[in-house]
């Protein structure tokens, strides 16, 4: 079995548990696969798994058996939500193929401005161990600067993608906002400095304890343990990760840990790890 036919056979497993029935012609819109390609499929699963699925000839697709057990789909909600990301993030918010379309919508991720050169050029970097002498807006001052640049990894910071690179200038490991940098050169010369194993806040880890906030009531609180997958009783609810020291600002403003003012529904179990790894005032 190819990636792309299991990949199809956990769509239209997916679909099967979480909107009850599943036909041909969604998986030819879904993928942009023909009818034969996707007949093969349907025909493959049945054939392997012929307790799972039943054909309805009055609506002409596909239902759940009642001894159906997903075989390529994990079932779980967090898939599905994935899948339904993908379908909007595509553009084609109302899924194709459904009487009842299951609607959806996201707020879009602010990456369009990455140029796909400068990414590129990123990223060789990333896999040579060579550097990059760029042009970089910083919001810390009002016009763009130089810098030589060693980059080893990229970092998402739950709104858009940084580079995680050795800065020559500063002498120092930084992150450097994509859409904000312009490659100008390659830089070939050696540079032992700007070394991956150097980067300690690359290399070190914080460990993190989020619970819910104390404002919070009973029920209030339990809300935000499931949404947020905590574990722990009534009173004990914790959430437990650990991170990358660099990525740990992040983590607080994205969560609205680092200000007190915007009244956040989370809190550090260790209040002081904020000011510790908060990010500086402009």
């Amino acid at each position: 079995m190819s990636a792309a036919q299991r990949l199809r056979l956990r769509f239209l497993e997916s679909v099967v548990v979480w909107e009850g029935a599943v036909h041909r012609q969604r998986l030819v819109e879904m993928f942009g696969v023909t009818e034969n390609h996707v007949s093969r499929d349907f025909k493959l699963y049945t054939g392997r798994h012929p307790h799972n699925l039943t054909y309805d000839l009055s609506r002409k697709r596909y239902l759940p058996t009642a001894k159906f057990r997903p075989q390529y789909a994990s079932g779980s909600a967090d898939e599905y939500l994935a899948m339904l990301r993908m379908v909007c993030d595509s553009g084609d918010v109302r899924l194709p193929g459904m009487p009842a379309p299951t609607e959806a919508d996201v707020v879009p991720l602010t990456c369009g401005g990455v140029d796909a050169k400068t990414l590129q050029a990123i990223t060789r970097a990333i896999t040579d161990r060579t550097g990059l002498e760029v042009v970089y807006q910083s919001m810390r001052r009002p016009e763009p600067a130089k810098h030589s640049l060693w980059p080893h990894a990229l970092v998402f910071s739950g709104t858009r993608w940084h580079a995680r690179a050795y800065d020559l200038d500063a002498g120092s490991f930084r992150d450097f906002v994509l859409s904000r940098l312009t490659v100008k050169a390659s830089l070939t010369q050696d540079c032992p400095e700007g070394a991956p194993e150097r980067d300690a806040e690359w290399t070190s880890r914080v460990e993190l304890e989020v619970k819910p906030a104390g404002r919070l009531s009973g029920p209030q609180r339990q809300a935000i343990a499931r949404e947020y997958g905590m574990s722990g009783g009534a009173g004990k609810e914790k959430w437990t990760l650990s991170l990358r020291t660099c990525l740990v600002p992040y983590f607080l403003h994205l969560h609205r840990l680092d200000s007190k003012d915007r009244k956040p529904f989370l809190e550090l179990a260790d209040p002081s790890l904020v000011e510790r790894h908060r990010f500086p005032d402009p």
